[in-house]
């Protein structure tokens, strides 16, 4: 078996297929791997900001809970309002404005940690997930 065995089981795999997809459909896969990153968004500003605020910059605990909690909140609020933008203006600038502000704002609001200014990290996390993140995900199929 050895060496010749491998081949045919692997492009029995699926394998080959992906392959085929990469050499053909190149920019469509790009196009969707890129969107995805920005399921990321909330995910990262709330593990890595709160460990970032709590343990780094020294921001009590209970403090970076409640600026999470309420940009969720105030999420949950803001997406419907977005959505209703998508159908006014379309889904694809809605998409592409909550994307390209949270690529941004990520960096701003990690710069803002910095200095340590407890309403100032609550105003720009709550910006990035009640604006920002929920502007694209309004719109994202999945």
């Amino acid at each position: 078996m050895g060496h010749r065995a491998f081949f045919p089981s692997f492009a029995r795999s699926g394998i080959s297929d992906g392959l085929v997809m990469f050499r053909t459909h190149f920019a469509p896969f790009a196009q969707v791997a890129l969107m995805s990153f920005q399921t990321v968004t909330n995910t990262f500003m709330q593990a890595f900001g709160l460990a970032c605020a709590t343990q780094v910059v020294g921001i009590p605990t209970a403090a970076m809970l409640w600026v999470s909690s309420v940009g969720n909140v105030c999420a949950i609020a803001t997406q419907p309002l977005f959505a209703r933008f998508s159908d006014r203006f379309d889904r694809k600038p809605v998409f592409l404005a909550g994307v390209t502000g949270s690529a941004v704002l990520i960096f701003g609001s990690f710069t803002v940690l910095s200095p340590g200014n407890i309403p100032v990290v609550f105003l720009a996390s709550t910006l990035i997930t009640a604006g920002n993140y929920v502007l694209s995900n309004s719109v994202y199929p999945g």
